[in-house]
């Protein structure tokens, strides 16, 4: 059965019979397709997945769903996994997405034109990077994945399959939700494919493959920076700014609570001394300045936190004379030619009348 044709058999479903017949068809026909974890996975191969990929993947889903690219917003998303792999280690470090076509029997057909051109532009950059196999979005496997992933055998002899299911309710229940997510786990599952016997003839499975989320440090940075919350309308970046701080505070103020119940605990014997740690905490000590008998440290700090103040407030004054120039120059601009002939406000004549003198 083609892609297309089973997406068709399952919107006769939906429209045909209850809510719940359609999913549960789905979930049907992936159990036609897919081996049960436990009686797959003999490869051996350990995946990791990286963040990068993940939000490739969901950047492409949102645009297609909000009607931002070229295709429909009822098409089914494709694309294509790239990644390194050295022996059994198999990295997914990366994604994009794929433009491919619908012949006249509704079967996707993959241009090979473009995904060797994306290919060498990869290659290009990561060197040793390849092809690792094509991701989807949705629930649940469809029967005409295995045209696909067969067709994905062109670029990589054992390609995956990644599929996301960012609809998916956690467990696998009767409503529809993929099978085998959990509570707290990312809604996607990776698929490679082996050949079995089924009822006596050998067919090609998808079998479950294991894979782990990991990520460099440049992307740990960059994902913190993708997931900060966007101010709302009745905050700025100067409250979230100062959320960010007071957090970084309490953390430092649990960890010197903690370094002073250590502390505490060795003096009055309760726990040994470790000489190691204790020169540890004497160099932290001696990072920090002296604060003498005299306030020295006091006063400095008193007086940093004044000239804070006076430069908020300066910022703020500086602020509202913008604002007060704008108001004036817009006042100007709207009763400016009235004014000029000594009727209106009075004989008000002004920056649109000042300007006119210059």
């Amino acid at each position: 059965m083609e892609v297309g044709e089973t997406e068709e058999s399952g919107n006769t479903s939906t429209t045909g019979g209850s809510g719940l017949n359609a999913p549960t068809a789905a979930a049907q026909e992936e159990r036609s397709v897919v081996l049960e974890e436990e009686a797959g996975n003999k490869s051996g191969r350990h995946v990791a997945l990286h963040p990068l990929a993940l939000v490739t993947i969901c950047d492409h889903c949102t645009r297609v769903k909000v009607g931002g690219s070229l295709l429909p917003v009822t098409s089914r998303i494709l694309g294509i996994l790239f990644g390194v792999q050295n022996g059994l280690q198999v990295s997914i470090t990366d994604a994009f997405e794929l433009q491919y076509e619908i012949t006249e029997n509704g079967s996707v057909k993959i241009p090979a034109g473009y995904v060797n051109e994306k290919k060498e532009l990869f290659g290009a950059v990561n060197q040793g990077a390849e092809v690792m196999g094509w991701y989807s979005v949705g629930e649940h496997v469809l029967p005409g994945d295995l045209e696909i992933h067969r067709a994905m055998t062109e670029w990589n002899e054992s390609p995956f399959f990644l599929l996301l299911s960012p609809a998916a309710s956690p467990g696998g229940d009767e409503g529809g939700a993929a099978p085998g997510v959990k509570e707290g786990e990312l809604p996607a599952r990776v698929f490679e494919t082996e050949l079995h016997m089924m009822r006596g003839v050998p067919s090609m499975l998808f079998v479950p493959v294991p894979f782990r989320l990991t990520a460099a440090e440049a992307e740990r940075i960059s994902v913190e920076h993708v997931v900060k919350a966007a101010p709302l309308e009745a905050a700025s970046w100067v409250d979230l700014h100062v959320d960010v701080v007071k957090s970084s505070l309490s953390a430092l103020v649990a960890r010197v609570k903690a370094i002073l119940r250590l502390l505490q605990a060795v003096k009055t014997g309760q726990a040994p001394p470790d000489r190691r740690l204790l020169r540890m905490v004497r160099a932290l000590c001696d990072r920090l300045p002296a604060a003498g008998p005299s306030g020295d440290f006091q006063d400095a700090l008193t007086g940093d936190y004044q000239d804070s103040l006076v430069i908020t407030y300066l910022a703020s004054i500086t602020k509202l004379s913008s604002l007060s120039s704008d108001v004036s120059e817009k006042f100007g601009a709207a009763f400016g030619e009235a004014s000029t002939g000594g009727g209106g406000l009075g004989g008000y004549k002004g920056p649109a009348g000042a300007r006119g003198r210059r």
